[in-house]
């Protein structure tokens, strides 16, 4: 039997923006609702809230209760993403009574009606078919699908349904030769609604992380364009083209791995996990956090599965840091460093099959970010790397670069000479 909650202390923890635009009633009609943004602004946070109040208030006594998707190219990238959102906002906002949040098939049900909120993957098409009923579809980080996956996520809404149908897509601009904005921006729509955010409209965020978004601007346009102004960009010259994959051959599980930590405290910890199988790198993001001290790391490397025998490669700028892990008897040395050793790292990870965890959400998102430097005045790229979004990438190198290099590349490319060679 439905009951009434009240919701009023829900919604005053709504960004101002976005309970904004609820109150004027136009996104509610859409069909679809684009909500296109810089970093920080807060758009996923409040996709999560919208859903959340709307499985409470849409019910009807005895017919179909909500059955909303929650979507996002790969399966594996929801238990640290949006699963762990829903759980946040339903854990903070006391609501957990009300709901059963299933870990393990990654499903929250709404306890009064029965009205289910469901995660799935674009990795698997036919277990996305067989999701019968969806009332209403999120999906986040909607630059990473095809237009081809969006079509058949749409196919999904259709059918009789007592609630307004409603897909809502979230995502940075980071191409303006993305499907996404010729299909839901080029040409005029009556059936869209169309909002951006960046995060002056996320009065939440931290002032460090302010800081971080607004010094983009002295270090490239584009990237300040795409993740502070949430303006259309082109992201030209990205460094990397890793390949992102679901999952690692059972074998690569298997490897022991070697660790790479790039240090922060402002700026995130980062720390990432490199095994070497069948003549390619696997990586996986272990750790990403800011606000964390060496010694609070330390602590949390059992949680994060770091065993203390593992070769770890700290940062060489930070000498104390690196000495910290080894008092705690972990295996941390420094990292090869020195003149022309960063782009002798990059080159070295540009020679090699390298493939991402899709999970590594951070790794991921690094990946399609880090860039060559471009030259204001000529628009052509510099032999240099923007000093951003680069904390993962950077363990990654320190990792790979350091345990995995061999003289007789070096020799070839030309790079300096390394310090690993273990295989």
């Amino acid at each position: 039997m439905a009951v009434h909650v009240d919701l009023t202390h829900y919604r005053k923890h709504m960004n101002h923006t976005y309970r904004r635009v609820k109150a004027k009633g136009d996104m509610q009609q859409a069909r679809f609702v684009v909500i296109k943004g810089g970093a920080g602004s807060g758009k996923s946070y409040f996709a999560a809230q919208d859903f959340l109040e709307r499985i409470m208030v849409e019910f009807t006594p005895h017919g179909q209760q909500h059955k909303i998707l929650i979507v996002r190219k790969w399966a594996t990238t929801h238990r640290h993403s949006t699963f762990a959102l829903f759980r946040q906002q339903i854990a903070d906002r006391g609501l957990s009574h009300l709901f059963t949040v299933r870990t393990s098939t990654l499903e929250i049900e709404y306890k009064p009606t029965g009205g289910m909120i469901i995660f799935a993957g674009l990795d698997n098409v036919e277990k996305l078919k067989s999701i019968a009923g969806v009332t209403s579809i999120w999906i986040e980080e909607a630059t990473e699908i095809t237009q081809a996956d969006f079509e058949q996520v749409n196919l999904r809404l259709r059918g009789r349904c007592p609630y307004h149908k409603q897909i809502v897509l979230t995502f940075n601009p980071i191409s303006a030769e993305h499907w996404i904005k010729a299909y839901f921006y080029d040409t005029p729509r009556d059936d869209t609604y169309r909002l951006l955010t960046t995060y002056r409209d996320n009065p939440w965020l931290d002032t460090m992380d302010v800081k971080q978004l607004k010094d983009l601007r002295n270090r490239d346009l584009q990237l300040w364009r795409v993740y502070c102004e949430g303006l259309w960009g082109v992201l030209k010259g990205l460094i990397y083209s890793f390949e992102v994959v679901p999952d690692f051959p059972p074998a690569v599980w298997e490897r022991e791995p070697v660790i790479g930590t790039d240090w922060g405290y402002n700026d995130p910890l980062a720390s990432v996990a490199v095994r070497k199988y069948d003549g390619a790198l696997y990586a996986n993001e272990l750790f990403y956090r800011t606000g964390v001290t060496t010694e609070e790391f330390v602590r949390l490397l059992p949680d994060i599965g770091v065993k203390p025998d593992w070769t770890m490669y700290g940062d060489a700028a930070e000498p104390d840091r690196i000495k910290t892990l080894k008092d705690a008897n972990y295996n941390c040395v420094a990292a090869h460093k020195g003149p022309g050793s960063v782009r002798a790292g990059i080159d070295f990870l540009k020679g090699e099959r390298v493939y991402i965890l899709a999970s590594s959400e951070n790794l991921v998102r690094e990946s399609k970010a880090y860039k060559w430097r471009e030259d204001p005045r000529s628009n052509k790229l510099l032999d240099e790397p923007v000093d951003a979004y680069n904390h993962a990438l950077d363990a990654l190198r320190y990792a790979a670069y350091s345990h995995y290099w061999r003289p007789e590349k070096a020799i070839k490319t030309g790079v300096a000479r390394g310090v690993g060679i273990n295989e």
